[in-house]
């Protein structure tokens, strides 16, 4: 353990564990090693940002700003890459996830969601819903988005997960939860989605959109689950105060 200021946030950690990002005030950036706790280097960034995370490689940091740009920074030399914008939105509160593809950055504002590909800043067309989108996650490859948020069926409003083809924004099929729905992740061979909605992540097998398994045990929502990078382990963290381990399969 180690201390930090007082007015310090959580922001990320890099993918290999070793970095944590925290910010101060919205307007600086301590990078920090974890095994020392030492501040290896700070971002101070021209404006105000509203979120901060590492892309998948964990060279970078991908940050939110209030004018509804992103900038790109550099988490060993501190030098600022790129900025990006373009995505539009009425709504003042939005966010910006680097896809685990590492070139497809994800935009999110209440109800709407585009991707934009960071070589050539080009925006996808628009995944509009009904309500606003709860969880994201991006195939590996980038060829499939998965969004959940609530819609309508059978004249009834229900939590849906949807499936769109990442480049031409077709939805390609819907799965109905019976849960709201916190957060998802493809498997690394993007076969599979592991959802979380409510106590359970359930397992689902996307070439046969088929349901091939649940994961119960939490007592209380889950707020976050991630994937071990072979696909074989789901760790799950709940309001329940506990954080669970378990083995999956998505045939």
């Amino acid at each position: 353990s180690f201390s930090v200021p007082e007015d310090s946030v959580l922001l990320d950690f890099s993918s290999d564990g070793h970095t944590l990002a925290a910010g101060r005030d919205n307007a600086q950036i301590d990078l920090i090693d974890v095994t020392s706790g030492h501040v290896a280097l700070t971002l101070t960034p021209t404006r105000l940002f509203l979120a901060a995370r590492f892309t998948s490689d964990g060279k970078a940091l991908v940050l939110s700003e209030e004018d509804l740009s992103a900038e790109l920074w550099n988490a060993s030399s501190g030098q600022l890459l790129k900025t990006f914008s373009g995505f539009e939105t009425a709504a003042p509160v939005f966010s910006v996830i680097p896809g685990v593809d590492g070139r497809t950055w994800i935009w999110i504002s209440r109800a709407k969601v585009q991707l934009m590909n960071t070589t050539t800043g080009k925006l996808s067309p628009e995944f509009r819903h009904e309500d606003f989108v709860s969880a994201v996650a991006l195939s590996p490859d980038g060829r499939i988005l998965a969004t959940a948020a609530s819609g309508t069926v059978n004249n009834q409003i229900v939590p849906l997960v949807k499936l769109w083809d990442a480049a031409s924004g077709q939805e390609l099929f819907v799965l109905p939860q019976s849960e709201y729905v916190t957060s998802m992740t493809f498997s690394p061979d993007g076969q599979g989605l592991a959802i979380a909605a409510g106590k359970d992540i359930f397992l689902w097998n996307i070439a046969q959109q088929k349901l091939v398994g649940t994961c119960s045990g939490h007592t209380d929502q889950i707020n976050a689950i991630a994937l071990s990078p072979d696909g074989a382990t789901a760790f799950s963290a709940s309001v329940d105060n506990t954080v669970r381990l378990w083995r999956t399969h998505f045939q």
